[in-house]
């Protein structure tokens, strides 16, 4: 599988980019590598590869609790039928139980066929700074072989003063090879999208980037 890491901002100005494979063996094993780079040397190593980094330690692990979209952590509301592409969806509303930054308020898009997520969309139930009005967020899905498995994801944030940057992944030329080929942070998307979305990260390096891209 190849992904696309890129950073810009709303004047669309592209700040960095990364053309990576990712190669996943069962259990949990992870293995990156970068095909291209371009851009700020300081977005890739700082942002780029901690998203990496942290993805990998995440499925090391096999553990993230805190941000499962369970019961325990959201309250459901049926609002409607929708569909997406080739999907029947139901539309669920999520709300937090908690203000937290690992948790999110929006709306997920369910599969009627094979009750698989096949769209999250909302914004950070907590802004983790200050200096950060809004955090919002998109992940799409897409069925291959199926499995449903990440298709895009993107994370903005709405900065004090200086205005919005925007992180992207894309995700396409998947292999499917038996089990081994299921991503645990793609596949599983009752998780949210915690560290492959990256807006942490991008939130933690914000005020840099954006004085390195000025």
């Amino acid at each position: 599988m190849v992904r696309t890491y890129k950073v810009h901002n709303d004047k669309d100005m592209k700040l960095a980019e990364d053309v990576v494979a990712m190669k996943y063996s069962a259990p949990g094993t992870e293995m990156f590598t970068i095909k291209s780079e371009k851009g700020s040397g300081f977005i890739r190593h700082h942002v780029f590869e901690r998203l990496m980094k942290d993805e990998e330690n995440r499925v090391r692990a096999d553990k993230d609790p805190d941000s499962l979209i369970t019961p325990e952590n959201y309250t459901f509301e049926i609002i409607g039928d929708d569909r997406i592409g080739v999907s029947n969806c139901s539309v669920i509303h999520a709300i937090p139980k908690r203000e937290e930054t690992d948790l999110f308020e929006g709306k997920v898009w369910i599969d009627a066929q094979d009750f698989a997520i096949v769209k999250i969309a909302g914004h950070l139930a907590k802004s983790p700074s200050f200096w950060i009005k809004r955090v919002d967020f998109v992940r799409q899905y897409q069925k291959i072989d199926g499995f449903w498995l990440l298709l895009r994801e993107e994370a903005s944030t709405n900065v004090r003063i200086y205005g919005k940057e925007i992180l992207t992944i894309d995700y396409h030329d998947y292999t499917v090879n038996g089990t081994e080929a299921v991503l645990p942070s793609s596949s599983q998307p009752m998780y949210f999208p915690r560290t492959s979305i990256g807006a942490r990260v991008l939130l933690n390096t914000q005020s840099v980037i954006i004085t390195e891209a000025n």
